[in-house]
């Protein structure tokens, strides 16, 4: 796995957020990307936030920690 941040604090921060996104894409192959991108949409037409309520960001957030809810 590779990511890539600066300065270093921010990629201390974010490893393990971004090491469960390594995870799914994984698990999901090519699918990840779109699946994402609907989950969003989903979410998004059903009144949540498009970002933080969807599925994937809501288990790297849970995963490492970091508060799914702001």
């Amino acid at each position: 796995m590779v990511s890539f941040g600066r300065p270093l604090t921010s990629l201390a921060i974010s490893r393990k957020h971004e090491a469960v996104h390594v995870a799914q894409y994984e698990r999901w192959g090519p699918f990840m990307l779109p699946a994402y991108f609907l989950s969003s949409c989903y979410v998004y037409f059903t009144g949540k936030r498009f970002y933080r309520d969807n599925p994937f960001e809501r288990e790297a957030y849970d995963q490492d920690g970091g508060e799914h809810d702001k």
